[in-house]
């Protein structure tokens, strides 16, 4: 229905904030799509943190759409990783409030268990900057000698994703 000077411009406006939120549900939902997809490569970062840029997967870390001005992360450190080692993540909310609670869930390609990795961070816990520390052999679901690469994925309590990064687990 066209907005016209006949319709309300109340309904007008709803109907504008709609279509644009169906927007923002499939970029979502492609973004969704691709962290659900097979770990390719790896941003590879020394145990500091320090990206490697003759290394570095433009498709790690990224945020989504729903929360892309709400939140930064900084790519997981040290990756690759030793299957005995610890990973460090840095999550960093723009706005205080701006995620309900973060699960940490990690997978690898052909067969994928999703396998939680972390705690989840409730509300309570949750600060404008979080440095989430997770056991490489949680991300390898317990077994020491999996190495491989293995696709990280942060969502929020409703199950939306907010970034994933692949890592290589040695």
């Amino acid at each position: 229905m066209p907005c016209n000077s006949m319709n309300s411009p109340i309904l007008c406006t709803l109907l504008c904030l709609f279509l644009a939120g169906c927007g923002q549900s499939d970029d979502q939902r492609e973004f969704e799509n691709r962290a659900f997809s097979e770990p390719q490569g790896v941003t590879q970062t020394s145990a500091s943190g320090k990206v490697n840029p003759d290394y570095e997967d433009p498709d790690d870390w990224n945020i989504s759409p729903m929360y892309e001005a709400l939140v930064t992360v900084e790519p997981a450190f040290p990756n690759p990783v030793d299957a005995n080692s610890i990973i460090t993540l840095q999550i960093n909310l723009q706005v205080p409030d701006a995620v309900n609670q973060m699960n940490f869930w990690s997978f690898r390609f052909p067969t994928p268990p999703y396998t939680p990795v972390a705690q989840p961070l409730d509300p309570s816990i949750i600060q404008t900057f979080n440095t989430i520390s997770i056991s490489a052999s949680s991300i390898t679901g317990g077994v020491g000698s999996a190495s491989g690469l293995y696709r990280l994925v942060v969502l929020d309590g409703r199950e939306h994703v907010i970034t994933y990064g692949d890592v290589r687990v040695k």
